[in-house]
């Protein structure tokens, strides 16, 4: 299925990055993560591969589908391709960018555009899309999700005896952006299952992104078994 770009119209933020000065943070607002995410779904989450033998068909969707995504490039050096690990009941995918035969995530492969929503591309490729082409076991160390919005935060607390967030300082929710230094920070609270809470963050230096960062915010479980 092809999609064109206004297939997914993403809202005005009615902010600029470039605005954002030192030190600052701002939140993307709900509307405009969502339907980035939608987009994100559509054109890189469903292109994973069920089995082995779909990577190469996956590969090139993945790759079209790039062209599609706002906010991002695949510089002309990157070769697009997928690492398949374990079987469709338990394993793992992962999309890499291959540069004059290293490998390493896409997502720090790719370049970002100073925008919302090329940030927010960043920390879905980062600290999204790993659980999403994840299968039983291979879930281990993956199985993050991201909290926009509070009404998530509230699900995953029921039952929980956890203080009061706001008395506690915990980062808001949904995707944050800052500026620091000669970086942008992006992050955004999520659970991680059977653990607790995690700030989870990417930085992002001349539109390329770090590697996921990973900050405690409220642990009350021992683990869970994949």
């Amino acid at each position: 299925m092809k999609h064109s770009v206004a297939t997914f119209e993403i809202p005005n933020v009615g902010w600029d990055i470039g605005a954002i000065a030192f030190g600052k943070e701002m939140v993307a607002p709900l509307d405009v993560t969502m339907a980035s995410w939608a987009q994100f779904r559509a054109l890189v989450v469903s292109t994973g591969p069920l089995h082995e033998a779909e990577v190469p068909a996956s590969r090139q969707k993945l790759k079209a589908n790039l062209a599609l995504l706002s906010g991002v490039k695949v510089p002309d050096d990157v070769q697009v391709d997928i690492f398949y690990s374990g079987d469709e009941r338990n394993g793992f995918c992962e999309p890499q960018g291959v540069v004059d035969g290293e490998r390493k995530l896409l997502g720090q492969a790719l370049k970002y555009d100073e925008s919302v929503q090329g940030f927010l591309n960043a920390i879905f490729f980062a600290a999204a899309l790993p659980r999403l082409w994840s299968r039983w076991h291979g879930l281990a160390g993956r199985d993050y999700t991201l909290l926009a919005s509070g009404a998530a935060l509230a699900d995953i607390l029921k039952g929980v005896r956890a203080p009061n967030p706001s008395e506690e300082h915990w980062p808001p929710v949904g995707i944050r952006i800052r500026k620091k230094a000669d970086v942008f920070v992006v992050a955004c609270l999520a659970y991680q299952t059977g653990y607790g809470l995690y700030d989870l963050s990417v930085e992002l230096r001349d539109g390329r992104a770090s590697s996921l960062q990973f900050q405690e915010v409220f642990i009350w479980d021992g683990g869970v078994f994949y």
